[in-house]
């Protein structure tokens, strides 16, 4: 998994990627732990390439695949046709706001310091164990 993470962060460094609006100043793609895995992009069609060939490229180097009943794609205020676009590109489903991630609930809202606490809690303890 750290070769995916290096992967997404060399291909956040790729001219036409773009960074979700509130991730940027953090330079945070996405989250990870154990079988789950978050991606956070602007849902630009070159951000979405990007990603899918770093996707591609970890699937060749490490014979490992992702299971596509699972995987889905949370929009936040885009349109219908960029949504259709995104879902025929990467075969995902749709999924909606809030979902549970860790036991958490992640809303469109921004989550507050005991919330991000009690995440960066979790993600820490299942890095240990």
């Amino acid at each position: 998994m750290e070769y995916l993470s290096r992967l997404f962060k060399r291909a956040s460094l790729l001219q036409g990627f773009i960074f979700h609006p509130h991730c940027k100043k953090l330079g945070l793609i996405h989250l990870m732990s154990a079988d789950d895995l978050i991606i956070f992009c602007k849902a630009h069609p070159h951000s979405r390439q990007i990603l899918m060939r770093a996707f591609q490229t970890f699937t060749h180097c490490t014979c490992l695949k992702v299971n596509m009943e699972k995987p889905s794609i949370v929009f936040g205020g885009e349109d219908n046709q960029l949504h259709q676009e995104c879902l025929e590109i990467t075969g995902f489903t749709e999924g909606k706001l809030p979902f549970k991630y860790l036991g958490m609930l992640i809303t469109a809202s921004r989550l507050t310091k005991g919330e991000c606490r009690l995440l960066v809690e979790k993600i820490t303890v299942k890095i240990l164990v």
